[in-house]
């Protein structure tokens, strides 16, 4: 089969107020006894993990603003929420991988 030479048409499309497309996050109820904050920080931490992310990297996303669904965990939670999951999922302690005390200073 002969290759084509066409380049592929990029697509663009600005987003409207209605747009159907446009991700929306929303929260539903859960079980008792299940903690939604903590599913949510486990899968994230989980993901971002398997992409490679070190514990230092993930625990940054939680603290920036940018990253909306787990800032909101963060600030919510605090870092003591975050930090045990993210521990956790690696099996190390965030402490000693990026130089912190227990308290979130600087060591």
């Amino acid at each position: 089969m002969p290759e084509s030479s066409a380049q592929p048409t990029e697509l663009k499309k600005e987003t409207e107020s209605e747009d159907p497309y446009a991700f929306v996050a929303l929260r539903y109820e859960t079980e008792p006894g299940v903690d939604p904050d903590a599913v949510m920080a486990r899968c994230v931490t989980e993901e971002f993990a398997m992409m490679g992310f070190s514990p230092e990297r993930i625990l940054r996303l939680f603290q920036l603003a940018t990253y909306a669904g787990v800032h909101a965990i963060y600030e919510r939670r605090g870092e003591a929420f975050v930090r045990p999951i993210i521990e956790d999922v690696f099996g190390t302690d965030l402490a000693s991988v990026i130089g912190l005390a227990s308290d979130g200073e600087v060591m």
